[in-house]
């Protein structure tokens, strides 16, 4: 299925504000289907293969990428930038160590927020219990109406458990808090930075940069 310039906005606008118009193009937007729910919030089956391709969507995966790829970074860092501490003995670099803690305190919530984002009302889809899969009529209208051409439903239904798991459940709620306090208060890290910092060669930086001009003679 195609997706024309219109329809993707519509559906961003949909996807992120949570709108309650019809997809669809401008001509086929009449009054009566203002009341309409978006079909991405009740229709699996009309989600579309290719959101992931829509700009907007594409950025934000981008941009969650670059940010695991950072912590990625700072955590081969600490291997490749290898101290010799205490005497004789081989430790990972403490100053990125530090910097990784730092970032995962500050960047979990973001991060599970831009998901909270991407993941809009699919998540109300999922049944109440996995009991529905116990029940013959259940099972079979399930299987039905809660698959999409990409996935089927009982696969989708554990999708959307996991992303559950992640941004709405009690256990995501105890995972955030874990992720902002499990080395500490903010404040200890960033003072464990300040220690490890070699303000040493950061002052020789500066003060070589200005030792090389000076006042105008004019």
């Amino acid at each position: 299925m195609a997706i024309t310039d219109n329809q993707k906005i519509d559906y961003l606008f949909k996807k992120i504000g949570y709108g309650a118009t019809k997809t669809d193009t401008n001509a086929n937007k009449l009054a009566p289907n203002e009341a309409i729910p978006s079909p991405l919030l009740i229709r699996g089956d009309r989600v579309w293969k290719q959101s992931d391709q829509i700009p907007a969507v594409r950025e934000t995966l981008g941009k969650m990428s670059a940010l695991e790829a950072n912590l990625s970074g700072m955590i081969h860092g600490q291997i490749e930038a290898a101290e010799t501490w205490p005497n004789n003995h081989m430790t990972f670099n403490r100053r990125m160590m530090y910097a990784a803690l730092n970032w995962c305190t500050e960047n979990y919530t973001p991060i599970v927020d831009e998901l909270r984002t991407l993941c809009g009302g699919g998540v109300f889809q999922m049944p109440a219990s996995i009991n529905v899969m116990k029940n013959e009529k259940l099972k079979k209208d399930f299987e039905t109406y809660f698959q999409t051409p990409q996935m089927d439903a009982k696969s989708r239904m554990k999708l959307f458990k996991l992303a559950w798991d992640v941004v709405g459940s009690e256990f995501a709620g105890r995972q955030q808090q874990y992720e902002k306090f499990y080395a500490g208060a903010s404040f200890i890290i960033k003072n464990h930075s300040y220690r490890e910092t070699p303000w040493d060669y950061f002052d020789g930086v500066v003060d070589s940069l200005m030792d090389k001009y000076d006042l105008p003679e004019n």
